[in-house]
């Protein structure tokens, strides 16, 4: 399950990256055009970051309550045993509760991918 996490994060920062390079060739174009100083470009990708992990968290946070706290719970780092300990539940739960979460985010990040793919 980690290694979808990986995917997302990758597949969302080489695509963002890919797309504030094409923007910054436009911007730079249009400063040179019109005379005027270029933005940092470390600004752009901490807005773009920080927009990307508002949409992430939002669609986490609209996860029915016991797949939320599991899977928050699982971005914390922590083992699905330690989960199951945790909050006294099956170690089979954690599990199918962890899959119902990736599959939702999946379901519903997917026209967020589809969007940046095209961008």
């Amino acid at each position: 399950m980690s290694a979808f996490h990986s995917f997302i994060y990758l597949f969302i920062r080489n695509r963002s990256i890919n797309h504030l390079k094409h923007q910054k060739a436009e911007l730079n174009y249009i400063n040179y055009r019109q005379g005027e100083s270029i933005s940092d470009e470390s600004e752009v990708f901490q807005v773009m970051e920080e927009e990307i992990y508002r949409i992430f968290f939002n669609v986490i946070d609209q996860l029915p309550e016991r797949c939320k706290e599991i899977f928050k719970l699982h971005l914390a780092g922590k083992k699905e045993n330690e989960i199951a300990s945790q909050l006294g539940i099956s170690l089979s739960t954690v599990k199918s509760q962890k899959q119902k979460a990736f599959q939702r985010l999946k379901e519903r990040l997917n026209p967020l991918f589809f969007f940046l793919l095209f961008m």
